[in-house]
């Protein structure tokens, strides 16, 4: 996933939230300019927050950022992007429960271990399952937004790692010889 146009030149914000109402979400990181917004997810050692429809948080902490940030980026005529900063590439994080299944992934799980839930519902949304977006197009359905633009959003979902960051800090701040 490329950069936006004009990304340097973005505005940055620290713990801002968005959204309105019950739908409303605080971002880790984001960056706004002319004609995009980004929101970073930052996860460490805990994984991702669950579904909690009794507490009228009826999607995962992912889609919830998803929906939320793609309708604030439309409403100001704007293309969204999320970022998903974790400590190590999905792929790994996967193999802490290979082979789960929806119905596992919608449990509980906490701490270190139950990261593979993150990773799991990332690709879900990202790749698609078997081949369909399909996942990702029930979110958008179900929140009212336009899901014929499913590809585009699922092309703009991007993963790092915290490693990631790290490298293109040092490189930023050490003149390579």
């Amino acid at each position: 996933m490329a950069a936006p146009d004009g990304f340097q030149s973005s505005t940055i914000y620290i713990g801002k939230s968005y959204g309105a109402g019950k739908q409303i979400t605080e971002v880790d990181l984001s960056f706004e300019g002319d004609g995009f917004l980004v929101l970073v997810e930052a996860k460490l050692y805990s994984p991702m927050s669950q579904a909690d429809p009794d507490n009228d948080k009826p999607h995962n902490q992912i889609a919830r950022k998803l929906t939320i940030g793609l309708r604030a980026a439309e409403s100001v005529g704007k293309d969204f992007y999320f970022i998903l900063l974790d400590i190590a590439p999905a792929d790994c994080l996967a193999q802490l429960n290979p082979g789960a299944s929806l119905d596992e992934a919608k449990g509980k799980a906490s701490g270190f271990g139950g990261k593979w839930i993150t990773s799991y519902w990332f690709s879900r949304y990202k790749y698609g399952h078997r081949g369909s977006l399909k996942p990702l197009r029930e979110v958008l359905l179900k929140e009212g937004l336009n899901a014929s633009q499913v590809a585009q959003v699922a092309n703009r979902i991007g993963w790092l790692t915290w490693s990631d960051v790290f490298k293109v800090v040092l490189r930023s701040v050490i003149a390579v010889r």
